[in-house]
């Protein structure tokens, strides 16, 4: 009987612990999300050029402050409080799935700037037609999206990077994500993006699996 149920757990744990690697290791949905290899998709996109990489509208590519490789996402400051940044758009989205935007952001310092840039990610959804349905909106913000605070300002530009993020569910219908990396703002000091991410958050029935097969691996491995 011992060597029935070692033989069960050790069945059972296998596929679990690649459950558990599949999980933990979320896949990045994005193309290019850390800028470089600078794939510029024309904007507007269409459904021709989903998932060809980001849509520039005021953001460009730039050495100038990468938080790792060579690139990073520049935003030009004194851009008169309007939106601008880069987007990009992703198919395969299901409805009531969460989908997770994360990207770093700073800032240069430049002007002896004391009134931070707010850095923006948004989320948008698209049905099948390519008509939006649904934005994450964030109370007082015009754009739709999550100001995400303040970057960290030293004056000097040499101040440590923060960390952004924003879940937002599918609504039925959607078929697409639209994800966007902003600056609105009017200060002298450019912003940077680098190191982004669009992930699908597990549901409560992976989570119950994972939890499972956890549970069967402790047991298999104490019968060893």
């Amino acid at each position: 009987m011992k060597t029935l149920l070692g033989t069960i757990g050790s069945a059972a744990c296998i596929p679990a612990l690649a459950l558990a690697t599949s999980t933990t290791q979320a896949q990045n949905m994005l193309v290019d999300p850390g800028f470089e290899l600078n794939l510029t998709t024309p904007n507007p996109i269409t459904p021709a050029t989903v998932g060809q990489g980001w849509a520039l509208f005021g953001g460009v590519y730039s050495t100038v402050k990468p938080e790792s490789g060579t690139h990073s996402l520049q935003i030009y400051g004194n851009n008169g409080w309007s939106g601008v940044g880069a987007y990009q758009v992703i198919g395969g989205v299901s409805g009531g799935q969460q989908y997770t935007l994360t990207a770093d952001f700073n800032t240069d310092g430049v002007g002896g700037q004391f009134l931070p840039n707010p850095a923006i990610l948004q989320i948008n959804y698209l049905n099948s037609l390519f008509a939006s349905i649904g934005t994450v909106e964030n109370p007082g913000n015009g754009y739709g999206g999550l100001q995400t605070g303040t970057p960290p300002f030293d004056n000097t530009g040499n101040g440590p990077w923060s960390v952004g993020t924003i879940t937002a569910t599918a609504p039925a219908g959607a078929a697409y994500i639209v994800t966007y990396l902003m600056d609105v703002s009017g200060p002298a000091s450019d912003l940077f993006f680098d190191n982004a991410s669009l992930t699908v958050v597990p549901e409560p029935s992976t989570l119950a699996l994972l939890g499972l097969g956890l549970a069967s691996a402790m047991i298999w491995r104490r019968r060893q």
